[in-house]
């Protein structure tokens, strides 16, 4: 049994896919006699075998009756190893209460819903990483001047606009990567900020003042929440937004 820095029973390790479809994906079936391990509500792991440590690779919560297992392929446009290629062994596990118990995947069939799978528990238990993605530091764009649309008049002397990383002719900033988390604030200028509630991190809406409108640009500070393993300070940068 390998040991890992921090407690299982804490949180459960943190699984990653870039949203393809998983290399291998299989329907649990209670009913099956091998298969009455499984209770609703457990969480079924696939899990990587790197430098003689387990990471995490799909993981799925089920509230059904019938439980599902995937595993998820390596996306080789992310820095780190984040699944399985071609030759890795992948190992399966059930996570209850924070302690992952080893499965052994034994046969397959097929059922009107899919692919089935019989699982049996091997005794052992897997001591597993959150997956390596994580790790990952956050990366900025190199450029900090963006140039938008002169906001429009709403009422009396205030403006409003919705900026975002995406759509638009005049929105052109380039979403960092690798964070969990953003925040957008005012570093110079009166208007008001406001963070999308919903917590989208490409997003936020603006009430300009006329002095920024007459001033023609504003700075703005975004500040970024690293990934949970990453060690980087690197959190901030401020950006300049114009409109003449």
């Amino acid at each position: 049994m390998m040991f890992i820095g921090f407690a299982l029973s804490a949180q459960n390790p943190l699984p990653w896919s870039s949203g393809n479809f998983p290399i291998e994906h299989y329907l649990i079936n209670k009913t099956d006699v091998e298969n009455t391990w499984y209770e609703k509500g457990d969480s079924i792991y696939s899990a990587f075998e790197m430098d003689d440590k387990f990471y995490a690779s799909g993981v799925i919560w089920s509230k059904s009756s019938m439980g599902f297992a995937s595993a998820f392929g390596n996306d080789g446009s992310v820095s780190v190893k984040n699944g399985f290629i071609k030759g890795d062994s992948i190992y399966w596990g059930v996570c209850k209460k924070g302690v992952i118990h080893q499965l052994k995947r034994i046969s397959t069939y097929k059922s009107q819903y899919g692919t089935n799978a019989i699982f049996i528990p091997t005794g052992d238990t897997l001591q597993v990483l959150d997956n390596p993605y994580f790790s990952l530091n956050p990366i900025w764009t190199d450029n900090l001047n963006y140039r938008i649309k002169k906001p429009e008049k709403l009422n009396r002397d205030y403006f409003l606009y919705n900026l975002a990383f995406t759509g638009g002719k005049d929105w052109r900033l380039q979403y960092p990567k690798y964070l969990s988390g953003l925040k957008w604030e005012m570093y110079y200028g009166s208007s008001k900020v406001t963070n999308d509630k919903k917590g989208f991190l490409n997003q936020a809406k603006f009430r300009f003042t006329q002095a920024d409108v007459d001033r023609g640009y504003i700075l703005l500070k975004l500040t970024g929440t690293p990934y949970k393993n990453s060690r980087s300070a690197d959190t901030s940068r401020v950006y300049k937004i114009y409109w003449k």
